[in-house]
């Protein structure tokens, strides 16, 4: 999360740098050089949807005002955003249970492809989706190897990539769209992610699926209960 976290933040002065408008959906790192983070220009700053990580209110609220904002003044042409809620708050009495955090956390980014793609934007966007703090990944390969997701009428459809990418892969591929400079050798080095894309696009929208595992909150005195108490949820890891 460190060396992603790195160079988002430099992505982010890289924006900046070029005049491409950008919103900060709940990621203050990197917003502070330049004191980006205090631009509301740059920067959300809603109770629910705070410029920092907060897994205090679900996801699919802070996806209502985000849309909200959409509607209201236009998609800005870059929008880096959290959906922090599958970190979870593990079993504290009160809060959501790991399953309800984690499905509020599902159907937000559902939502989100929904909304976009039945919008004016969806002909020209791409939406290319990480998992933060991967470790938690264990495979027979490696316990850093993670999931990216893409939608796009641009994207084949239904299509699992054989090629291995990384994230220099992830920033040749934005940095291509938008016509930036690299940050460092590895992503000037890297193709973008071409093996993704059709020249044959299908605007075909989406609609997301509901959620299937109810809203619960967690109960005192259970053993996930006892073991989370000593636990601390101020930070993603």
């Amino acid at each position: 999360r460190k060396q992603f976290g790195h160079h988002v933040s430099v992505q982010f002065q890289n924006l900046v740098d070029h005049g491409i408008a950008f919103r900060n959906y709940g990621e203050a790192v990197g917003m502070f050089p330049r004191g980006m983070i205090l631009d509301t220009s740059l920067m959300n700053f809603t109770a629910v949807d705070p410029p920092f990580f907060f897994p205090l209110s679900k996801d699919v609220k802070k996806l209502e005002g985000r849309i909200a904002e959409w509607e209201r003044d236009g998609l800005p042409r870059v929008a880096f955003m959290l959906f922090p809620d599958d970190h979870t708050l593990g079993c504290s009495p009160v809060f959501p249970t790991p399953q309800s955090m984690v499905a509020d956390n599902d159907l937000a980014t559902g939502q989100l492809v929904e909304w976009l793609s039945h919008s004016k934007y969806w002909e020209s966007s791409l939406v290319l989706v990480v998992e933060d703090d991967p470790q938690d990944g264990v495979d027979h390969v490696d316990a850093h190897r993670s999931i990216m997701l893409a939608a796009s009428p641009w994207v084949r459809r239904g299509y699992v990539s054989p090629a291995h990418f990384h994230e220099g892969n992830w920033h040749a591929t934005i940095e291509y769209l938008l016509g930036l400079p690299p940050l460092t050798n590895y992503d000037e080095l890297a193709q973008p992610m071409w093996d993704l894309f059709t020249p044959t696009p299908d605007f075909t929208p989406y609609t997301a699926l509901a959620r299937t595992i109810p809203e619960e909150t967690g109960l005192p005195g259970t053993p996930c209960a006892d073991a989370t108490r000593s636990m601390r949820f101020g930070d993603p890891d």
